[in-house]
């Protein structure tokens, strides 16, 4: 009887995945450069897959990224450390979505890395308190002249169909 009990418990938790909510997003969002706002015409809109119970953030073309989730927000970020001579930049992408008022946040910042705090990094947990340090050395890159980095603010809302 306890196996049999054990089978259906390990059975109903397996199957739970099968049916995981699915929240999905509209985004539109205002992108600056440089500290420069553009206008209108580059608005630009995004759709994003957040599936909490996976921790899973998808993006509209099937990427997918580790989600984290925090009292107040949903995060993702990626770090792309130099590997090459050819391929000598440091990439750090990040998108913050306030969960009760749907505000976006994006960043990403590509840098000659002058020195090697960018390692730190490679190993580190991905949680928020990883996220956080990194907003910080972000910050620290954008103040001193990236080679190229791009902000955007905007809102999220449920999309009205699911895709």
């Amino acid at each position: 009887m306890k196996k049999l009990l054990g089978i259906v418990v390990l059975g109903l938790l397996w199957c739970n995945s099968a049916y995981a909510e699915e929240i999905v997003l509209s985004c539109e969002s205002k992108t600056w450069r440089d500290k420069i706002i553009y206008t209108d015409e580059y608005r630009r809109t995004f759709t994003y897959i957040i599936i909490p119970e996976e921790k899973i953030w998808k993006y509209i073309d099937g990427e997918e990224a580790r989600l984290i989730i925090h009292d107040n927000y949903y995060v993702t970020y990626e770090i792309h450390i130099p590997t090459s001579d050819v391929f000598n930049s440091l990439f750090i992408k990040y998108i913050t979505i306030n969960r009760y008022d749907g505000g976006l946040f994006y960043t990403h910042v590509r840098s000659i890395p002058d020195d090697d705090r960018y390692n730190k990094y490679k190993n580190k947990k991905y949680n928020y308190k990883t996220f956080l340090e990194l907003k910080q050395y972000v910050l620290y890159l954008i103040r001193n002249k990236p080679e190229d980095f791009v902000q955007s603010s905007g809102t999220c809302k449920p999309a009205k169909e699911k895709l």
